[in-house]
This record gives C-alpha cells, structure tokens and sequence, in this order.
C-alpha cells in the first residue's frame, strides 16, 4: 500500500465522517494527524497506530540520552507548520532550558534534548486525543487489505481489524544493525551499531578501532 493513497470506494467510517489510518506516530505520523485534526475537525475519524505510549516521538525523539540533541535550532523546529515559533514558545514556557544550560549556544541559539522535542510533541497531540479527535492504537500493524466495498482494512498484531477510507504509511526504518562484514568483531565493546541501546558510559559514537 502506498504512502497515503486512497482506498476511498466504500469510504468506511461514522456517520459522514471517512476514517484515516495512521500507520506508525512517531513524528511524521503524529504531524499528519494532528494537521488534519486541526485543519479538518470532525471531518475524518483519525486513528493512530502506534505501540509507544506517546505521539510524536519515535525513534528520533524518544531517546534518553542526555547527549542526543536536535541537530538544528530550535526556532527552526515546530509541530505547527504555520506557527515557526510554537516549540521555541513551548520551551520556554516548559523551562527546558533552565534546567539545561548547556543547550544554548553563546550566540543564543538553542538545541535542547530530542526527549524534550518528544515531550513537546506528545503534549502538543494531548488536547486532541483527549477531546477524542484523535485516536490511539497502541498496537503494529501487520498488513493492509483492499476490504470488498474497495476500501481498505488496517490489521493489528493484537486481532483488531480497523476500516479505512485512507492509509497513511509513516512507519520508521528498522533498528540500525552492523553490515555482516562486522558478523566477527559484534561482541567488542568498541563497536556500537545503535548508540541508542549503548552504555551511557560508552561514547555514542562508533569508534573507529580496527
């Protein structure tokens, strides 16, 4: 199934409203269906795939470490396509930064933590999930069918099948993994295919030793 194309025929959904599946939430799968909440409420039923317990953070933005930060400022960064500033309003009123002095460079700009980007994010996607405008399957996705009316049917690992009008594939790349010519060296602590799962006494950085 593509990415976003239509499955609309038998438009499954509530009432007049057509269903959007949103398959994966980390952050591209959490701005599509809070940009469609936003723009278009209570014109679709939007239901969110996605096994972590917060929107908005996948892979990039749920990680722990303290070293992990964004990669580019802050005032360039934003939920809200329409409103640049609404993370740099966000983290100020947060008090991220306070308690992060490092993330602020001499010349003001601010790079914070990516689990504080996450937290911003989940928190951004809370009002909507809360009013019901948004939907929170905390499950996979296992496969797509075409149903028989022609639109599309989401099944979840867990043996829910959800109707849909349209299918949003924003699901993450795999876990980074060493190429098979490392298959030798895998046990040397010097050699760190994921820095996310490394020690955080461990440089996350793959050290070059051999």
């Amino acid at each position: 199934m593509s990415d976003g194309a239509g499955c609309v025929p038998g438009a499954p959904g509530e009432g007049d409203r057509q269903t959007v599946v949103v398959i994966g939430g980390g952050f591209t799968g959490a701005v599509v269906a809070h940009q469609l909440a936003r723009r278009a409420p209570a014109r679709f039923r939007i239901v969110v795939v996605e096994p972590r317990s917060a929107l908005g953070g996948g892979v990039a933005y749920s990680t722990a470490d303290p070293a992990h930060r964004i990669n580019v400022p802050a005032s360039r960064m934003s939920f809200v396509p329409s409103d640049p500033c609404h993370f740099e309003r966000w983290l100020k009123a947060d008090g991220a930064l306070v308690e992060d002095p490092e993330a602020v460079t001499p010349d003001g700009r601010a790079f914070p933590r990516r689990q504080v980007f996450g937290r911003y994010a989940a928190e951004t996607m809370e009002p909507y999930l809360l009013a019901g405008a948004i939907e929170h399957r905390r499950d996979r996705a296992v496969s797509v069918d075409r149903s028989a009316d022609g639109g599309c049917v989401v099944h979840l690992a867990g043996g829910e099948a959800v109707a849909a009008s349209f299918v949003v594939l924003a699901a993450t790349h795999p876990a980074p993994a060493a190429p098979a010519a490392f298959d030798a060296v895998l046990g040397d602590p010097r050699l760190i295919p994921d820095p996310r799962t490394a020690p955080r006494s461990t440089p996350s950085r793959l050290t070059r030793a051999f």
